[in-house]
């Protein structure tokens, strides 16, 4: 059986856009297909996205225009995790999918088509 590791969580305080000691791991190992099973596949990818503090990426609280994000290196930040975000969720899903949401620029409108398209 595989050793699971459990980090300490970052400040309370900390920005979900700031990256943890395990920001870069990777989130998302295998959900399935998305299909019948959506309501389950996001779920599943929500559970992931606030154990990591960067839901907010993708519900809409934590958009580039929000308060939070106001300095350079705020916005660097919200960049580089709203990228990050995106790519775990893009991962996530088929290579059929993918070729819809690659080219879309935040979580949020990957999030938002998928889910459209799939509830």
């Amino acid at each position: 059986m595989a050793a699971i590791t459990v980090y300490p969580s970052t400040s309370e305080h900390s920005s979900p856009s700031q990256h943890s000691s395990q920001a870069d791991d990777p989130l998302f190992l295998h959900h399935g297909e998305i299909g019948e099973n959506y309501p389950a596949w996001a779920c599943s990818i929500k559970k992931d996205l606030i154990s990591k503090n960067k839901v907010g990426f993708i519900n809409g609280t934590l958009t580039l225009s929000s308060p939070m994000v106001k300095t350079l290196s705020q916005i660097q930040a919200w960049i580089q995790a709203n990228n990050m975000v995106g790519t775990w969720i893009t991962n996530a899903v088929s290579p059929r999918i993918q070729a819809g949401i690659i080219y879309m620029d935040t979580a949020l409108e990957i999030w938002n088509d998928l889910t459209e398209i799939f509830s």
